[in-house]
This record gives C-alpha cells, structure tokens and sequence, in this order.
C-alpha cells in the first residue's frame, strides 16, 4: 500500500534489480549476498497506513537485524560514505540523491527519465535546486567557429 500521494493519487514504488556488466556494480549479486544474510532473522512490520498488511523491511539494523533501519541511520551511512570522497576545499558534502540524479544527467540520461526514476516532483525542481552543475557537454565556441 503506497504511502506517498502526487496530485491526490497513490505513488507506487516498483523496482527491477538488473545484473550490469561490471562485477563491482553487479547488484543481483550484492542484493542476494546481502539478503542471504538478513532473510534468515525475522522482522515482520506493520504497514502505517493499513496495519492488517505486514512486510519485512529489505534494509535493516546492522546492530540488530530484527529491527528496520530508521531513515536516520540510512542517512547517517550516507554521509559516513560521502565523507570518504576527495572534495576541493570549500565544497560541501552533497545529498545522494541530487549526485546521482546529476550524474545520470552528465551521463546523458533524459530529465524526464531523471525525474520519474528518482521520483522528482517536477523537472523544473531537479533543474533548478537539485543539479549540482548546468553546464552542457557543448563547446559552443568551438561550434560556431566551425560553422563560419
């Protein structure tokens, strides 16, 4: 049961793992060692909005693996992770999801798709608050010199 609403009407969140070419990037292998490791102690919620539905949260306590990870501590290994990163001096440690909603886009990934796969409200939001760099791949000057 979908916990989120856009414009009065339930968001669903629905995820397709897929194998990539790249052993280090390969997340069935990672996703089934890892649920390996956890599928095996019990942790049954109850949903917040319909509490006759139960699930199993798919990330979990490190300490206590009967118990879900809170979105706190998601974000505490996010920032932990994050400050392992070679940053210039004066740059701040960037929020995950707008890196890798900027990174998809340098990479040539379409806004729109963007947009839909990290659940952004809008393009225009991502674009002017969320991109971390709106520079183009276009050398411009290169280009009309080139066309005279």
């Amino acid at each position: 049961m979908p916990t989120e609403k856009r414009n009065n009407q339930s968001i669903s969140w629905c995820m397709t793992i897929r194998r990539h070419d790249d052993p280090l990037l390969y997340p069935v292998a990672t996703f089934t060692e890892y649920w390996s490791r956890v599928n095996s102690v019990q942790c049954s919620m109850k949903h917040q909005k319909d509490p006759i539905i139960e699930y199993s949260p798919l990330i979990r306590n490190c300490k206590d693996l009967s118990a879900p990870a809170s979105g706190n501590t998601i974000s505490n290994h996010a920032v932990v992770i994050g400050g392992v990163l070679d940053l210039p001096p004066g740059i701040k440690q960037v929020r995950g999801r707008a890196m890798g909603s900027t990174v998809a886009f340098q990479a040539g990934a379409p806004i729109g798709d963007i947009v839909a796969y990290a659940n952004w409200s809008s393009p225009i939001l991502f674009d002017k608050y969320y991109r971390l760099g709106s520079w183009t791949a276009t050398n411009f000057t290169t280009a009309i010199m080139r066309s005279k």
